[in-house]
């Protein structure tokens, strides 16, 4: 086995170190990728609870309704800036278990709402 001279190893320790930083380097920005990639899916899902309460509530103030899906959100996008959000949701009626609240006759009845944003 040959031996190293202390010049070589004092040039595999420098490589070995700057390998190491590198390393360490990256391991900080996958870490601040994760966190900000769980701050957004937070950031969505408040948007999406907001989405549901005003889409439910907005719209019908007079019959609450109970959403059966999770809002469908597309958009119209042009440059950075979004022009057009269309949301829709699948409702039901939340009366329609009540007693005195005509079913048959309820026009809320499972149905989908659809709305626009800009």
């Amino acid at each position: 086995m040959t031996t190293l001279t202390e010049e070589q190893e004092d040039i595999r320790e420098a490589i070995w170190q700057k390998h190491k930083t590198e390393e360490n380097a990256l391991i900080r920005e996958i870490e601040e990728a994760r966190r900000r990639w769980n701050d957004l899916q937070d950031k969505y899902k408040l948007f999406e609870e907001r989405v549901i309460a005003e889409v439910t509530n907005v719209l019908h103030p007079v019959v609450p309704l109970v959403p059966l899906s999770r809002p469908i959100v597309s958009s119209t996008v042009t440059n950075p800036t979004v022009d057009e959000v269309t949301i829709k949701i699948k409702v039901k009626c939340s009366l329609c278990k009540a007693e005195g609240h005509n079913k048959r006759s309820c026009k809320t009845l499972d149905k989908t709402i659809e709305k626009k944003l800009k």
